[in-house]
């Protein structure tokens, strides 16, 4: 494998990284500086949008939505968090496993087209199974996809990949189709 494709290896800090070639250290930190204010200064925007586009009504909330809205939120942002921390280090892990980059490619493209293919008909699937089985299908997927990753095998990492597009096909869908259903029949909101 050629020398160049090779990423620095990971380091504590991402501040005390050294580049030999290509860039100094002093770059690296100019761009880390760059990264982290703009990233402030985006969430900070993003804050104030949402706080002005906020609607206005006077309206008070059914008694019991607030608590249901906090308990749906929770659990969403659990699922979403699970299905993100997994992706930045993918790359990584695989090429410790000594992939080349193409293999990494496919790996990680059999993921991305699986959940399009998915999509496309993942909505039926919910409702014909339920809403709730289909939550707790998401989970089951993705326990088994993130177990995957233990194995050096490249045909059970590709089979996590396509369980994990699964996955990401029914969080996106059914939680929110759960929530739209409690919401409407059962609590009448």
């Amino acid at each position: 494998r050629h020398p160049a494709t090779r990423f620095p290896p990971p380091t504590p800090s991402c501040r005390r990284r050294r580049w030999t070639r290509g860039g100094s250290e002093m770059a690296v930190a100019g761009a880390d500086m760059f990264y982290n204010v703009m990233l402030f200064g985006l969430l900070v925007l993003t804050v104030l949008l949402a706080w002005a586009a906020r609607p206005s009504t006077s309206d008070t909330f059914p008694a019991g939505f607030t608590s249901f809205m906090f308990r749906y939120l929770g659990v969403w942002t659990l699922a979403t968090l699970s299905d993100w921390m997994q992706g930045p280090y993918l790359y990584d892990l695989y090429d410790s496993y000594g992939y080349s980059h193409q293999m990494i490619e496919r790996l990680l493209m059999a993921g991305f087209a699986s959940s399009g293919l998915f999509g496309c008909f993942i909505g039926a699937l919910v409702d014909r199974c339920g809403r709730k089985v289909s939550c707790m299908m998401y989970c089951i997927f993705y326990i088994l996809s993130c177990a995957s990753i233990h194995f050096h095998s490249f045909p059970i990492l590709l089979v996590g990949r396509v369980l994990g597009g699964l996955a990401t096909s029914l969080l996106f869908s059914s939680f929110e189709c759960w929530m739209v259903s409690e919401h409407v029949q059962r609590h009448g909101f």
